[in-house]
């Protein structure tokens, strides 16, 4: 595959990780501002734990929502690009005199797909449950989670509206400004590694499908018994990317 069909692959579940993040902020603002206008504190503590609630509610089903996305997402790419991929390949043994397997007959290649299939789904899972916002706290950026960081963001944004020490738009200007700057993240706790949930999410499809795609090559190379390999050229690579795109190289070194 060219570059340009490569980089097309994930974009489905790129996306719906991306409108994922837009839903879970826009909740974050709803809630601040539908509670903007109280001035008792025994009222706010009770409107404060209705609205967690809810909002917990409203981004576990968005998180939900956008999994049944991108599985459905997930079995395209391999039923379509992956098959797509390997068929491309069938006039190469006809001209060599080979006589290729037909997809759906080839068990170790959909052993593989199926497992790759498992894993990247796995790792979305896994992205959505490790979400959460990287804040600037005095010299230091600290992770939270997204309950932990809608909890603190609605408490401060509320207690300066009914302080009357700042003006309903902008505390509203201000939280904005700050999770846009935060971003909602992917975030491994236990390593402090932190991405954009849509380019983690990006990262998990495109490693998965890879690895199937180097399958395919690897078996049609053998089914043809070669042993070079060209590499693809594209502009715009990293630099020391440069010397070894598109050249043809033996597989054995």
């Amino acid at each position: 595959m060219n570059q340009g069909d490569l980089e097309s692959i994930p974009l489905d579940v790129e996306q719906a990780f991306g409108d994922l993040q837009a839903r879970i902020m826009e909740n974050i603002i709803y809630r601040i501002r539908i509670n903007g206008s109280i001035t008792s504190s025994a009222d706010w503590q009770i409107t404060r734990l209705r609205q967690l609630g809810e909002s917990n509610q409203t981004i576990k089903t968005a998180i939900q929502d956008t999994l049944k996305l991108s599985d459905k997402a997930i079995d395209d790419i391999y039923a379509t690009a992956a098959k797509a991929e390997y068929i491309q390949s069938a006039d190469l043994y006809t001209k060599t005199g080979n006589v290729p397997i037909p997809f759906a007959d080839n068990t170790e290649l959909q052993s593989l797909m199926s497992a790759v299939k498992t894993q990247t789904k796995g790792e979305l899972i896994n992205i959505t449950r490790s979400m959460g916002f990287i804040t600037q706290q005095g010299n230091q950026l600290k992770a939270l989670d997204l309950t932990k960081f809608y909890q603190q963001t609605l408490d401060h944004a509320i207690g300066d509206i009914t302080s009357g020490a700042f003006d309903y738009n902008s505390v509203l200007r201000r939280t904005v400004k700050q999770m846009t700057n935060s971003g909602l993240r992917m975030i491994d706790y236990e390593s402090g590694y932190h991405s954009r949930v849509a380019v983690a999410a990006r990262k998990s499809v495109m490693t998965g499908f890879s690895q199937v795609m180097t399958q395919i090559n690897k078996q049609v190379a053998n089914d043809l018994e070669t042993d070079l390999w060209e590499t693809t050229w594209h502009s715009g690579a990293r630099p020391e990317h440069i010397p070894w795109q598109g050249r043809v190289f033996r597989w054995k070194g």
